[in-house]
């Protein structure tokens, strides 16, 4: 299932779009998929303009937003970058309104959904409580990236997870070791014993 949700992610990422930008909104509301990559297309500054209004990135917002829980995991996967690409080119509306964007995500069925969902946060350096609870994904590339997202946000609320996955087997055990020395600064490697003591210590300052 990734692999075929990545080849069609391949193939969108050479589509024009907004060439009627009301008829890209109906037919993205309607399900097509090639639209609601178009949509998340809105703002790229390598896409060509046109004589036509395009959406607001209000209207992008929350038209791909109920996909995220579409069915259809193409759809619900395209729906995510799509609002992904929104986000880092508009950041306050997404700060502002959508902080909760990527959260349903995290516990998507598909584990390249989820995959995906830590990615953008790390992106966006923009932390969420979800990302903790990802670093225990039972798809260790995906606790791999929930712990790479908690360095990128220097996320200290995380420290516990991240001492926890430096357990775990050695592709998370290394992005988990990398995090806790970019939140903490701290040098204990893969100790986790020596993480736990220095824990513990650090949170009675």
């Amino acid at each position: 299932m990734s692999r075929a949700l990545l080849a069609l992610l391949a193939t969108l990422a050479g589509c024009v779009p907004m060439c009627d930008g009301a008829a890209v909104v109906a037919r993205a509301k309607a399900g097509e998929v090639v639209a609601l990559h178009e949509l998340g297309e809105l703002g790229d500054p390598m896409v060509p303009s046109n004589s036509r209004p395009d959406p607001t990135p209000l209207t992008a917002f929350t038209t791909l937003i109920p996909f995220l829980q579409d069915p259809d995991p193409t759809r619900r996967l395209t729906a995510l970058e799509g609002l992904r690409r929104l986000a880092q080119r508009f950041p306050s509306m997404q700060r502002d309104s959508y902080a909760d964007l990527f959260d349903i995500s995290l516990a998507d069925p598909e584990p390249e959904i989820r995959w995906r969902a830590c990615w953008a946060l790390g992106r966006l350096k923009c932390t969420r409580r979800g990302l903790g609870e990802a670093t225990r994904d039972p798809v260790a590339r995906v606790a791999e990236r929930a712990c790479w997202a908690l360095g990128e946000c220097e996320e200290r609320r995380g420290v516990p997870r991240l001492i926890e996955a430096l357990e775990r087997e050695p592709l998370v055990r290394d992005a988990a070791c990398a995090a806790l020395e970019a939140i903490t600064r701290a040098g204990h490697g893969r100790d986790v014993e020596a993480w736990r003591t220095w824990w513990a210590s650090a949170r009675k300052r």
